[in-house]
C-alpha cells in the first residue's frame, strides 16, 4: 500500500484540461466586463457592416452591368485598380447610386437608375456620407476598371471613427469585380471588415 500523501500526486490529464477550461472563462469573462464592444454587439456590428459593404460592392457590380464601365470619380491610372475612397466622395457616389446626380455628375447615370438605397443607419446625420455599424467613414471600394478579371495586391491604410490607422495588406490577386473594406474597430489590422477573406 502506498503512503504517500496524495496532496503531492501529480495533476492527471482530466483535471489539467478542466483546470485550463475554468481558466478560459474566467478569462473570457472577465474580457467582457473590459470591453464592452464585446460578444454578441461586436458580432452584431461586424456583421451589418460586411452586409452593407457587401451591398455597396454589388451596386457597383449592376452599375458596370448597366452601363459597361464603373463609377469613377477621378481619372484612372492606366493598368491599375480603381481605389474609391468614401471619405471623400460618399457625396457623389451617394448621388449617383441612388439615382439622384447633380447636372455635373449626369454623365455618370444618365438614366437616373437607382443601383444602391441607404438607411438612416447607413448615413451621417445630415444624410451626405456612408458610415458603417461602427460609425466609420473611410470605407473602401476597390473596381477592376483594368479588366483582368482580379483585383491585384495592395495595401490601403484606412482611418476608423476614432482616428486609429488599420492597414489592409492583401498579398495575393482576388478573383472578384469589385471588393470593399472598412477599418471596423479600429483596434488592430485583424479588426478590418473586408467582402473577402484576408489572407
Amino acid at each position: 500500500m502506498s503512503t504517500a500523501d496524495p496532496a503531492n500526486r501529480p495533476m492527471g490529464v482530466g483535471q489539467r484540461v478542466f483546470l485550463i477550461l475554468v481558466v478560459a472563462m474566467l478569462l473570457l469573462i472577465a474580457a467582457s466586463f473590459f470591453d464592452p464592444d464585446w460578444g454578441r454587439e461586436r458580432y452584431a456590428k461586424h456583421q451589418k457592416t460586411y452586409i452593407q459593404l457587401n451591398n455597396l460592392a454589388q451596386a457597383v457590380q449592376l452599375y458596370h452591368d448597366q452601363y459597361r464601365r464603373y463609377p469613377v470619380f477621378s481619372p484612372e491610372i492606366p493598368g491599375q485598380d480603381y481605389v474609391l475612397r468614401l471619405k471623400y466622395l460618399s457625396p457623389a457616389f451617394l448621388q449617383v447610386m441612388t439615382g439622384h446626380p447633380p447636372a455635373e455628375l449626369q454623365m455618370l447615370n444618365p438614366k437616373r437608375l437607382t443601383f444602391f438605397s441607404a438607411s438612416d443607419s447607413d448615413l451621417t446625420p445630415d444624410r451626405t456620407r456612408l458610415v458603417d455599424a461602427y460609425g466609420n467613414q473611410d470605407l473602401v471600394i476597390i473596381m477592376d476598371t483594368d479588366g483582368d478579371g482580379v483585383i491585384a495586391p495592395f495595401t490601403v491604410t484606412m482611418a476608423s471613427a476614432d482616428g486609429r490607422r488599420v492597414t489592409v495588406r492583401q498579398t495575393k490577386p482576388i478573383h472578384a469585380n469589385v471588393i470593399a473594406m472598412s477599418p471596423g474597430r479600429g483596434l488592430g489590422d485583424a479588426d478590418a471588415v473586408t467582402t473577402w477573406d484576408v489572407r
